[in-house]
């Protein structure tokens, strides 16, 4: 059994037993992984209050590969995103990163790259938060890139683009989108482009090509407040 330590993000938390919780976690050495949090929800509990979605930790739990769940023994909070927004878009969109990193990304697989694409991208959203879906188009055409299914969007390369429902205006962003560099920004845009459209037809892409079955809840609930929105108005 190994002592690891190392950074992570809190996909989510399940209630286990009378005082304890599940955490799933994407850590930055070990990928994705279960954590016992043993007693977290007394009031005394040390990792009361740390183990919160869309918060990065420094954590260090007990592995073991055998083990489906290992033992977490310590949390230190090192960002808390979007813990002071009001705003409920970015915040949905920044919750459907993490997850499709549930749902794509294999349990106990170290991924630096896409570590480091959650982080690039969830700073982004908290610093531009108005351009949040532009800032998950960039997160999902990546995260596709990373796993072996580049869309190509490059003619002159082999390209599986013909076969989705993309007008030219919307290709020609989604090729600066490709090239751009997250930290430095992201391209300008039309803003009557169906952004949200664009993301969904590129997770169902990679869906398609990872043959899983994927319901982001984070976009039925935009999609929910959107159109109470509209009725309202």
């Amino acid at each position: 059994m190994a002592i690891i330590r190392t950074r992570a993000f809190v996909i989510k938390t399940i209630p286990f037993k009378d005082t304890s919780l599940i955490a799933r976690l994407f850590t930055e050495s070990h990928g994705k992984v279960a954590v016992l949090a043993k007693g977290a929800r007394n009031l005394k509990s040390p990792f009361r209050g740390y183990l919160e979605p869309l918060s990065l930790l420094e954590v260090q739990f007990y592995y073991k590969p055998t083990r489906d769940i290992q033992t977490l023994s310590q949390a230190e909070t090192i960002r808390s995103f979007l813990s002071n927004s009001t705003e409920i878009e970015p915040t949905i969109m920044a919750t459907a990163i993490l997850e499709c990193i549930e749902k794509f990304i294999r349990d106990h697989h170290e991924d630096v790259p896409v570590f480091t694409l959650v982080l690039d991208t969830l700073n982004y959203i908290e610093a531009q938060s108005d351009n949040s879906q532009l800032a998950f188009v960039y997160f999902i055409l990546n995260l596709t890139t990373l796993m072996g299914y580049e869309i190509g969007l490059d003619s002159s390369r082999n390209s599986d683009w013909s076969n989705l429902p993309f007008s030219m205006e919307e290709l020609e962003i989604l090729k600066k989108i490709e090239k751009a560099d997250i930290r430095t920004g992201l391209p300008l845009y039309n803003e009557n482009l169906p952004i949200m459209t664009i993301a969904k037809t590129l997770v169902n892409y990679l869906a398609m090509q990872t043959d899983l079955p994927v319901r982001l809840k984070s976009f039925e609930l935009l999609s929910q407040i959107t159109q109470s929105a509209d009725r309202k108005d």
